[in-house]
């Protein structure tokens, strides 16, 4: 998410109501809840750092030394790398006890928390360290398996309930973009002896305007030109009217500021590849090379044509997170034959690999910093998201002059040596996730 030189664009009246959370002694929880791209997750990182919270995460294992500035520990988990609750909760009980004195309980035990929360209630202020507990994509939780709902509830409530014991010390966000979800965890409530039972309370981040998008893009772009440029040269690398165009584009379909900036982009490689090709014609051997290549209307109605208009890009876009994992992995391995990356022989022969070949991948992945955040998948949990890939054609079992069997016809055996082939090409792919802050790491 982009942000101009003050403020993130068009979200005063949320900032004001995270930030009251933020420095009240008494309310201590909120749930941010608005569509995808919305600046729901940038704007927390700017208010936390506004208000002197210091970013911690859990991939160093040696308690670091706080800035002196700091007022106290900002710790941030993206749901959507959980596929069990249970195992959040231990990471967020593993990261509070290596940043900060308290002691929470390390396993998911009721009486335990329980037990913790009521001591908090009336205590002095804990050796003056302050927490914030971030929980971001929260709605991914909701979309886990029904016998798991009942501990999603559970891990919520314990958050809830300890930042309403110490509302000085301890603050809980959660993030989430279904605003129809929020009645699932509305009845996440606070309780207590002198206490009257009370929700959670929301804000809500509404879908970006025209006008929002388009000063978010002329940010994007002016932070991208050379150092010195003057906002009146910017008519020299993009004309106004493309810019135009993305946001009223955008604006009527969802106001994903990330989907304008990523049409924005996809324009600017259209732009280039267009002056190259334009440079190869016999007819501008003569002709003095360009200073620079300007995006205009027509790089923006070609872009837009291709990622707006792509059934495969939008149906790919509705899968899980885990299941567009599984899909690029094995896109990554066995390309569709149309990709024009694949090495696939004329008569379109199709590459294969099989799940031992993904889980190696899968593995791969995780042990690079960037992609850490990549799960653990089960062989329950792979077989699930193969299925779905499976029922809805991006992904063929079986050898393809044969009939394809089904995943949910394997045996443990073969499930991991059925050669597999994707269905789509890694261009599309990489369309569908590119507006995803952790899947785009797969990109890089």
């Amino acid at each position: 998410m982009l942000r101009s030189a003050t403020s993130i664009v068009g979200r005063a009246a949320e900032h004001q109501v995270v930030r009251g959370v933020l420095t009240s002694k008494e309310q201590a929880s909120l749930f941010i809840i608005g569509p995808p791209g919305t600046g729901k997750s940038s704007s927390v990182n700017e208010l936390l750092k506004e208000q002197g919270y210091e970013a911690v995460d859990a991939v160093s294992t040696l308690k670091r030394k706080r800035s002196g500035r700091s007022l106290g520990a900002a710790a941030k988990f993206n749901c959507s790398t959980f596929t069990d609750p249970a195992a959040l909760y231990a990471a967020v009980a593993q990261l509070v006890a290596q940043e900060t004195s308290w002691k929470v309980p390390q396993r998911l035990d009721p009486f335990e928390m329980n037990m913790f929360v009521a001591a908090q209630r009336g205590e002095a202020k804990a050796n003056g360290q302050s927490l914030v507990i971030v929980l971001d994509e929260v709605d991914q939780l909701l979309r886990l398996p029904a016998r798991m709902q009942p501990t999603v509830k559970e891990v919520l409530h314990f958050f809830v309930e300890w930042a309403a014991a110490a509302p000085r010390d301890v603050k809980f966000l959660g993030i989430m973009n279904g605003v129809d979800m929020y009645e699932q965890i509305s009845r996440v409530h606070v309780t207590g002896e002198n206490m009257a039972d009370s929700h959670v309370p929301r804000v809500v981040f509404g879908s970006y305007t025209h006008h929002d998008l388009l000063l978010i893009m002329q940010s994007y772009v002016q932070n991208a030109l050379p150092e010195g440029t003057l906002p009146s040269d910017m008519s020299s690398f993009i004309e106004p009217r493309s810019l135009e165009l993305i946001a009223r584009k955008v604006a009527s379909r969802d106001g994903d500021a990330r989907l304008a900036i990523s049409l924005l982009q996809q324009s600017a490689r259209h732009a280039l590849q267009r002056s190259n090709g334009a440079g190869l014609s016999p007819s501008a051997k003569n002709m003095p090379p360009p200073t620079s290549v300007k995006i205009t209307m027509r790089d923006v109605f070609q872009s837009a044509t291709s990622m707006l208009s792509s059934p495969v890009v939008q149906q790919v876009k509705q899968l899980p997170r885990q299941a567009k994992l599984l899909l690029y992995v094995i896109t990554s391995l066995a390309p569709g034959c149309n990709d024009n990356d694949s090495s696939t022989s004329p008569r379109g022969t199709l590459r294969q690999c099989d799940m031992n070949q993904v889980s190696e991948e899968l593995a791969r992945l995780r042990s690079k910093p960037q992609t850490a955040w990549v799960p653990r998948l089960s062989r329950e949990e792979l077989q699930t998201h193969l299925m779905s890939l499976d029922c809805y054609a991006l992904v063929k079992s079986g050898k393809r002059d044969k009939a394809s069997r089904s995943a949910a016809a394997m045996s443990v055996r073969a499930f991991w040596t059925t050669k597999l082939s994707s269905c789509v090409t890694m261009a599309e792919v990489s369309r569908a996730v590119q507006d995803d802050d952790s899947l785009s790491q797969l990109l890089l």
